[in-house]
């Protein structure tokens, strides 16, 4: 598959709102910035979508939004975003508070917050190839290392796979630091090699 990877600028704007809408997620990548739980952000979802589009406008042209877009021809078909973990919402939710796995001394860590793909082209490496791209770009970025909080069921919808299956991970050499059933955690140590 002929894909180029890049960090999302705020020029991705229009195209990205027309991969979300293309896609079927009107999240437009707001839930960790969005005040309130997963309920209150559902409800947002369903009555103020421009609110939302709006908000990936503003991220992106803050410059701290840290995102990778996998452009195929004139599109973008892929979506990947990361950061520091206090900036991912979802270590907030009780089944990742107080892991073992997140104590000890800090580290310049990469968390994955989402991933998506468009429908048609899932299952065909684009999620892959965003992955692979954080993996050579994340030293630069002065990470150590990445962090993932996947999947680790298999058989359900593809829009439940929103922070990648667990297979993707080991297939790249991600260790699990924390099995738990559905919900693992994963790291990767970032080397020069991956550069």
């Amino acid at each position: 598959m002929n894909l180029i990877i890049r960090a999302a600028t705020s020029a991705d704007h229009p195209a990205l709102v027309e991969f979300f809408e293309t896609a079927g997620s009107s999240c437009f990548c707001h839930y960790h910035e969005f005040e309130g739980d997963a309920r209150a952000f559902q409800y947002s979802l369903a009555t103020n979508s421009v609110s939302h589009k709006e908000a990936l406008r503003e991220k992106l042209e803050s410059g701290r939004f840290e995102a990778l877009v996998a452009w195929q021809g004139e599109r973008i078909v892929g979506f990947l975003r990361f950061g520091p973990p206090e900036r991912n919402k979802q270590m907030t939710q009780r089944i990742y508070r107080d892991l073992p796995c997140f104590s000890g001394p800090p580290r310049a860590r990469a968390s994955i917050f989402c991933m998506l793909v468009l429908p048609e082209l899932r299952r065909r490496g684009v999620a892959r190839a965003l992955v692979e791209a954080l993996e050579k770009g994340a030293q630069a970025l002065g990470y150590e290392e990445i962090e993932a909080l996947p999947r680790g069921t298999t058989g359900g919808m593809d829009e439940e796979y929103w922070t990648g299956p667990l297979g993707l991970f080991e297939k790249q050499g991600y260790a699990v630091v924390h099995d738990f059933g559905p919900y693992p955690v994963v790291r990767r140590a970032v080397t020069s090699d991956d550069s």
